[in-house]
């Protein structure tokens, strides 16, 4: 029970630390969102699992990021949890890849931009009526950015890889298209914390999301509650 308490009180504590940025986006006053927050934390939380895609800028270039995230949701309000992201493509070749010559020999390597992260999120719902729903999110990711290539036996090689830390606000909308599953959009911006100094490459840009969003309680009870019933 006391380890509930102390989660619930980090919660709380972690999600009015941002509350400037929810009333920013919102009409309602800050007194108003620290209430609703309070009540959230008193229902039962259900699971959520959610599959994004954000194109964003990596050196004012375009770029691709794809990420997964579980976490748990209070009373159609409050969300946090945890994912993963990764970089899979980038646009432009020269973003993409160097050449590398390793101990000034002749033979040339082409090495690929990596750049992935440990992300954990909290998430305020400030409007949710039938199937439409807008939201505040804020992500802090740790990680790593590198460049990997092969060299003459096939084997893969790591150059300059080092820890990363971002910060992520996003403003972001929801239409749930059946009680299964929605689809969503948003834009915000990507503050590099801690960045990888020996890759010389700007990070902090903004991102651009889309993300499908799968509702795992309605599934259950639709598929395996009914089947029980039967």
């Amino acid at each position: 029970m006391a380890n509930k308490v102390t989660f619930k009180k980090y919660l709380y504590r972690i999600l009015t630390g941002i509350l400037f940025l929810f009333s920013v986006f919102t009409t309602s006053g800050y007194s108003q969102i620290i209430d609703s927050i309070q009540e959230a934390l008193k229902s039962k939380p259900k699971i959520i699992f959610k599959f994004d895609s954000r194109n964003t800028f990596i050196d004012y270039k375009g770029a691709r990021i794809f990420g997964w995230k579980v976490g748990v949701e209070f009373n159609d309000r409050i969300q946090i949890g945890g994912g993963f992201s990764n970089l899979i493509t980038t646009h432009d070749p020269e973003l993409d890849r160097v050449i590398y010559k390793p101990n000034g020999i002749d033979t040339l390597y082409f090495a690929k931009l990596k750049f992935n992260y440990l992300s954990y999120y909290a998430e305020y719902i400030f409007y949710h009526k039938k199937k439409w729903e807008f939201s505040v999110p804020v992500q802090l990711g740790f990680g790593a950015s590198d460049y990997e290539y092969r060299d003459e036996n096939r084997k893969l090689r790591q150059l300059n890889k080092k820890n990363i830390i971002l910060f992520e606000p996003a403003v972001t909308g929801q239409y749930k298209i059946t009680k299964w599953f929605g689809v969503g959009a948003g834009v915000g911006f990507r503050l590099m914390l801690v960045n990888n100094k020996a890759i010389n490459k700007k990070f902090n840009a903004p991102v651009y999301v889309l993300k499908i969003h799968l509702f795992f309680v309605d599934i259950y009870k639709s598929v395996f509650l009914k089947n029980k019933e039967n």
